[in-house]
């Protein structure tokens, strides 16, 4: 993502914009999301904490138009990177994997993925917000965990998104 790919707009909600969606299906124009101010509180206000640390970073030379880097941060960002941050952050939270289990980056997604379905958003929705192309069947094939259980943070993240949200929305 580019600096611009994200804002926060005047009423509190949440713009972003996929550059690159992968799969059967893929858009060739960016994907623009609208993640309304109510949707999720916690990440809004970690992503309007980023914004304003990315304005006061892209007075410092050597400043990137990339979204997540740093200026200090090498110009490339590897899959190699990507990992130690990922083990770096869930090591810093406390949080491990069970034991003979490891964790990697295709779990974050995977995750994502499985907790959204066990929620019961659409293959729709779940390829919209993992950036799969609308046909692929990636998620499905190789992402979504039919036995992962409903959570209170899945619900957290992504319970906005559920049929049950837009029926109380409708009802107010």
């Amino acid at each position: 993502m580019k600096v611009g790919d994200v804002e926060l707009l005047g009423n509190g909600d949440l713009f972003f914009c996929f550059r690159k969606v992968k799969g059967k299906g893929a858009q060739l124009l960016p994907d623009d999301y609208v993640w309304p101010a109510h949707s999720c509180p916690d990440l809004l206000r970690v992503v309007a904490f980023w914004l304003r640390f990315r304005r006061l970073c892209g007075t410092l030379p050597h400043s990137s138009s990339h979204m997540w880097r740093l200026p200090w941060e090498k110009p490339k960002f590897t899959s190699s990177r990507l990992r130690t941050v990922f083990a770096d952050t869930v090591s810093r939270l406390g949080v491990v994997p069970p034991a003979g289990r490891y964790w990697t980056l295709h779990c974050v997604r995977a995750g994502a993925a499985s907790e959204a379905s066990a929620l019961g958003l659409s293959l729709p929705k779940i390829r919209a917000f993992g950036g799969w192309g609308l046909r692929s069947l990636v998620p499905e094939r190789r992402y979504i965990n039919p036995m992962c259980p409903a959570s209170q943070s899945g619900r957290r993240f992504f319970g906005w998104l559920t049929a049950s949200a837009a029926l109380e929305s409708s009802s107010r």
